[in-house]
């Protein structure tokens, strides 16, 4: 808790002043997501491992990459040794930030608390499971490639990452099919996946060149995704 809340103070503070030595915060901060995965893994051990602590521990180990890439990147910023490739770099950072934490921490979590995914992955858990491995590993194949072999499988990613979306929105086949009326939480929730949609779109037009690649489209992408 005190490394976290450190880093994050000193960070923006070594920011806002200009402070070149901005990466020492950023270090405290992937110690701490560190020490918190550990405890995480720990409490796993001793516990049951269903299907949302599992995403929840592929979420925050995408978070200690995130945190450890953050920390290379400040450090190597004015450098250039161990990330040669400045795009490439943020375009690790952000999907691992917002596919491998954020995606598989709500995939988990609907699993639990998204009362049509609870009932559709008691029917049959299989696309859950083809989404999970899906957005992970495509997301991992996505940040290596994109740091150090100049992005050349993009589109190969961008379809694993787009196939594993779909699978998980095969989950809610059974609501479709059932016609419940939802409550608002559940529209709210469709509402989001109609989002993700939107971002997949905006993803495969930009890796396979449909989409001019400039700051606007990039902002465009970052925005569905949230």
């Amino acid at each position: 808790l005190w490394l976290l809340a450190a880093g994050l103070a000193g960070f923006v503070g070594a920011l806002w002043t200009g402070f070149e030595a901005y990466w020492v915060p950023a270090v405290a901060l992937a110690v701490a997501l560190a020490l918190y995965l550990a405890s995480l893994l720990a409490t796993l051990a001793a516990g049951s491992r269903d299907v949302t602590a599992r995403h929840f521990l592929a979420s925050l180990s995408s978070l200690a990459l995130v945190a450890a890439l953050g920390a290379g990147l400040a450090f190597d910023r004015q450098r250039g040794v161990l990330f040669p490739d400045g795009d490439g770099a943020l375009i690790a950072h952000v999907h691992l930030a917002l596919l491998g934490f954020v995606s598989l921490a709500i995939f988990g979590g609907s699993y639990r608390l998204f009362f049509p995914m609870v009932m559709s992955r008691a029917h049959s858990p299989l696309p859950s499971r083809a989404a999970a491995l899906l957005i992970a590993a495509a997301t991992l194949g996505l940040a290596i490639d994109s740091l150090w072999f100049g992005r050349a499988l993009i589109r190969l990613w961008a379809l694993a990452l787009t196939l594993g979306f779909a699978a998980f929105c095969a989950q809610l086949t059974r609501l479709v099919h059932a016609k419940a009326e939802l409550d608002l939480s559940s529209r709210f929730a469709l509402l989001g996946i109609g989002g993700g949609a939107l971002w997949c779109a905006l993803g495969l037009g930009l890796a396979f060149g449909a989409i001019e690649d400039r700051w606007e489209s990039r902002a465009a992408y970052a925005l569905t995704a949230l």
